[in-house]
């Protein structure tokens, strides 16, 4: 009996090119404090890629500033960057493979999920507005971490068919913690050192886009990796 695979994809960098957006909403929401705190958000944000905005603005406040919020003032900057983020994610473009992975993964009998450090509420709108909503039986998002809705998943669904699907070195990092098969999407990373990264764990498979993901033929290797077409529910 070919079991049922629960495929799981971040959104930001994977599923939406949107991790501009993000850059570009945590530059905006600092730049009131001045452009060497700004540079520094982004940096912070760029080098954690994966960890949520509620993380992010607290460091602002606990290390940059070295201050607490004003009343308020917590408040007012997670509605400027939801603001931002809004109306960037209204024109990002979605890989036009995912389709054609999701009508595989389902004639396979396959689930999938969302799950990413943005905003849930945020993500389920954007799916909405790209009418791809229905292709997910959930979608993950802060302000719970990363890491614990994972391990969440492996708790409710096992880790033997679940596959993750990401492009930061968050990502990849809470794959290997929880022994959960990873994919490294690469076409819209933000995560510098990836190659890098990637060389030493060649247990992670490497993919440029989700259409070079279906283009693995049956039984084919690549990158050192075991056979993966299983995951689509063909014999390896």
């Amino acid at each position: 009996m070919v079991p049922v695979i629960n495929w799981v994809l971040d959104c930001d960098g994977v599923l939406l090119n949107s991790n501009a957006v993000k850059t570009e909403a945590f530059r905006a929401v600092a730049s009131s404090y001045g452009p060497q705190v700004a540079e520094d958000v982004v940096e912070h944000h760029l080098s954690h890629g994966g960890s949520s905005r509620y993380e992010k603005l607290a460091r602002l406040f606990d290390e940059v500033l070295c201050r607490p919020a004003m009343d308020g003032e917590m408040d007012r900057l997670l509605s400027e960057f939801a603001a931002a983020c809004r109306l960037g994610l209204t024109s990002v473009e979605i890989d036009p493979s995912f389709e054609l992975l999701a009508g595989t993964v389902m004639a396979n009998h396959g689930t999938l999920r969302i799950l990413s450090g943005g905003d849930e509420g945020e993500i389920r709108t954007a799916l909405a507005a790209k009418g791809v909503e229905h292709y997910f039986a959930e979608v993950l998002g802060s302000p719970r971490p990363k890491p614990e809705h994972l391990a969440g998943l492996v708790a409710r669904l096992g880790v033997a068919n679940l596959v993750y699907l990401g492009d930061s070195r968050l990502d990849m990092e809470m794959c290997l913690d929880l022994g959960v098969s990873a994919v490294f999407v690469a076409h819209w990373s933000e995560f510098e050192n990836w190659r890098s990264f990637l060389s030493d764990h060649p247990e992670i498979l490497k993919v440029d886009d989700l259409g070079d993901l279906l283009r693995l033929s049956p039984g084919r290797h690549r990158d050192g990796c075991h056979a993966l077409w299983s995951w689509f529910g063909s014999a390896s």
